[in-house]
This record gives C-alpha cells, sequence and structure tokens, in this order.
C-alpha cells in the first residue's frame, strides 16, 4: 500500500521525535497520533530517563490520547511510529480501540540492527485479535533505519 504525501509527512515527523528521544538520553523511538486531520499528540521514548521499561513511545502516546479523544474517536484516528510497534505496544493499541497503524522500520529489521526484541511482528500478532485492525509498513526507511544503526552501534 501506498502511503499519501500527507501520511508520509506524519510518518517523518515521529523521525524527527525519534532523533529528540535520542537527544533527550533515550532509545530512538517516536509516535504522534492524528485524528481528522490534525496531530492530537506526540511522543517520545522515555524509557531510560523515566527508568521505566514500559515508556514507549506508543504506550506514553495512548495515555495522553485516551485524556483528550473518547473511544470512537481514538478508533477513527491513524497512530504514526518511526517502528514498528513492540508486542507490548500493538496490544495497548489494541486495546485502545486504535485500528489504523502506520511505522517505518519493521521489527525484524531492527532486530538485526539492535540484536535484541522479538521476532514477532506487530502484523503477526494482530492476526490473533478478533477485531480488525490495519498495521501499515512504509517501503522506504532508509533514513529511519539510519538513526538506529547509529543508535544501537
Amino acid at each position: 500500500m501506498f502511503l499519501s504525501n500527507e501520511e508520509k509527512s506524519y510518518l517523518n515527523q515521529t523521525l524527527v521525535i525519534a532523533n529528540k528521544s535520542v537527544a533527550n538520553g533515550n532509545h530512538p523511538f517516536g509516535a504522534l497520533l492524528v485524528y481528522e486531520g490534525k496531530v492530537i499528540c506526540t511522543s517520545e521514548n522515555k524509557v531510560i530517563t523515566t527508568n521505566d521499561i514500559t515508556a514507549h513511545a506508543e504506550l506514553l502516546l495512548i495515555q495522553m490520547a485516551q485524556k483528550v479523544l473518547n473511544t470512537k474517536q481514538l478508533a477513527d484516528s491513524t497512530l504514526y511510529s518511526s517502528t514498528e510497534p513492540c508486542p507490548m505496544c500493538t496490544c495497548a493499541i489494541y486495546w485502545s480501540s486504535i485500528k489504523r497503524v502506520v511505522f517505518a522500520t519493521k521489527a525484524t529489521r531492527l532486530l538485526k540492527i539492535a540484536g535484541d526484541g522479538f521476532e514477532l511482528s506487530s502484523t503477526e500478532l494482530i492476526k490473533l485479535a478478533p477485531r480488525d485492525l490495519n498495521f501499515i509498513a512504509e517501503e522506504n526507511t532508509v533514513q529511519f533505519d539510519k538513526l538506529h544503526k547509529e543508535f544501537w552501534s
């Protein structure tokens, strides 16, 4: 599936957020949520600075989004992530009712770069869910992969 220029712009914003995360002393992950063509909230990874292994960009984003959007609005939103959500974040996305996720670096690619993580991708995990979710991988992830290579080397 091809992304529109607007969708690519949102995804590229997650790269900026991921770079900010690194500058702030954390892992290179960023996320944002779009509802009705507007960015509702953004989040960077804060695992290291908060000493909280659950402080992933997607989880923090969902926590913020639930304070401003109801369940129907969340279901009609799109979550953009610099990297394919991990199994923990994928399950949180499912329970939040968000149905559409667009991401860059695939989990299998991150595993090769970082040398740690899960081989279970979000796209495999959501196949087990009774509700439909749409996880879309961007094909051109050179800039995203570069950030991971620089960070994890």
